[in-house]
């Protein structure tokens, strides 16, 4: 027998008999994952970011801003907040750094375009067809004048904005091997 995983609870197992249980975490995560991004892209088809960006709001501005129902747009806010996209402050909703760079419609760095399409489920109904027929036309889907601006910004200038500078030391001078260290010579 092996010993027991602080992180998930139950019997580590030697490599032999490990194949002899079946892993519910793997399929969790096959089917978890799917929340976030079409969270998100639910908050993306309401507009909840562009609002934010003037100033934070309560969840019944919100609610107003976009047209939804109090009950229903908390729950997706709450959402956002505990994906870290916003964050809690008097009552209110201030965007996170991240999701005022990205997220909020008209900004340049604005990604919520490729996530809508990324997201899309007629994406994944064109890959399904294109395994069952063999001809790849999933990439048709794709608006690529849409996507290829974003992605042009974020390899190039978002990435330089993200790393912090390093200040600039002036150059060493080295001393010639005629001068002494001890400064005679």
């Amino acid at each position: 027998m092996g010993c027991r995983s602080l992180y998930l609870k139950r019997p580590i197992l030697p490599q032999n008999e490990m194949t002899a249980l079946p892993n519910p975490d793997l399929i969790y995560d096959l089917f978890g994952g799917i929340f976030k991004p079409q969270f998100i892209r639910t908050a993306l088809q309401l507009d909840v970011f562009t609002p934010l960006a003037q100033s934070p709001f309560t969840a019944e501005q919100i609610a107003q801003a976009c047209g939804c129902d109090t009950t229903g747009i908390k729950i997706l806010i709450d959402y956002l907040y505990a994906a870290q996209l916003l964050t809690f402050e008097d009552n209110r909703y201030p965007l996170t750094l991240d999701a005022a760079t990205f997220l909020v419609r008209g900004r340049k760095a604005y990604a919520g375009d490729m996530i809508l399409d990324y997201t899309d489920p007629v994406i994944y109904a064109s890959i399904a067809q294109s395994i069952r027929s063999g001809q790849p036309k999933w990439l048709n889907v794709f608006d690529r004048r849409r996507i290829a601006p974003v992605s042009r910004f974020t390899r190039q200038s978002l990435s330089r904005a993200r790393r912090p500078r390093k200040p600039r030391l002036p150059p060493v001078r080295r001393r010639s091997t005629s001068q002494s260290r001890c400064g005679s010579g």
